[in-house]
């Protein structure tokens, strides 16, 4: 199982973890991707609404 803990945003910029221009890079990547229709980003109770079609 995954250890969670390594994900906290107070790990940034850390050794062996995520970079902010990494993580900067992902985020413009899915700001493009949603603005040209091809991802939908939900919240976690739009998830649970949420239609696969």
């Amino acid at each position: 199982m995954r250890d969670m803990d390594k994900d906290h945003p107070s790990l940034l910029n850390t050794s062996g973890n995520i970079t902010s221009a990494n993580l900067a890079t992902v985020l413009d990547y899915l700001v493009t991707k949603q603005s040209a229709g091809d991802l939908v980003v939900l919240d976690p109770y739009e998830l649970l609404l949420a239609d696969a079609r």
